[in-house]
């Protein structure tokens, strides 16, 4: 790995696609596009979040997209908010019914259009993958927390053997790479470095697991994530 850095959600110079334009091109063929490579993040959080919900609770999902991870919660009578920077997956996800509230956010923001102690769980399902999770969006996330409440999310974990260049960025612990053909980044973060930021923020772990997140595209080779629960300490 050499030492250039890479600024996170930096474009290229072919004036290529967004992360909000790309996502908005996949949202007609999105549900049957990860029905076909076995997108496993949904059902994986949901699993993992079994006995640490109930019923009348309030769960936000950043990048709710079309839906997708906050549907099996809604079933369980949870209320559901969701942000998302796509106009099309939100119009998607609409039409399914599932969300209290849905709003148009750039997740880079600054600050999360919520007050405080607000919701019983954040859920952030195939997110951290194409978004790096930063400080500011932690502390966000912990302040819109209820006392107790639980952040659920997946990462892609980097790994410096991995024969894919991916470059350190100017967040501590994270690393990109962008697609040349469509300018979308993706991003990897340090285990450790992620799980420090995490515990210095307020949160503390509960459950974490690696998983076969989904096949990938080209070759069906299995593509691992890891998926964390932590609560909100103080």
């Amino acid at each position: 790995m050499d030492n250039r850095h890479i600024q996170p959600q930096e474009p290229n110079d072919q004036g290529t696609c967004s992360q909000a334009e790309a996502a908005d091109s996949l949202a007609p063929i999105y549900d049957d596009y990860t029905r076909k490579h076995r997108w496993r993040c949904p059902e994986k959080l949901f699993s993992m979040m079994e006995g640490l919900f109930q019923p009348g609770q309030v769960l936000l999902d950043l990048g709710i997209g079309t839906g997708q991870s906050a549907q099996p919660f809604r079933r369980e009578g949870m209320i559901v908010y969701g942000l998302d920077h796509s106009p099309k997956m939100l119009e998607i996800c609409r039409g399914k019914g599932i969300a209290f509230h849905l709003q148009q956010v750039d997740l880079n923001t600054a600050r999360l259009p919520f007050p405080d102690c607000l919701f019983d769980l954040v859920l952030a399902s195939g997110v951290f993958h194409l978004l790096p999770l930063s400080e500011p969006l932690i502390r966000e996330s912990k302040r819109i927390l209820r006392p107790g409440g639980h952040i659920a999310f997946t990462f892609d974990p980097w790994n410096p053997d991995s024969p894919e260049e991916y470059l350190p960025v100017s967040l501590a612990g994270v690393h990109a790479k962008i697609n040349r053909e469509s300018g979308v980044c993706s991003y990897r973060h340090t285990v450790d470095s992620l799980l420090a930021l995490l515990m210095k923020n307020g949160f503390r772990i509960l459950k974490g697991e690696t998983f076969i997140a989904f096949r990938s595209p080209e070759d069906q080779r299995p593509i691992r994530f890891c998926a964390w629960i932590l609560q909100a300490t103080r």
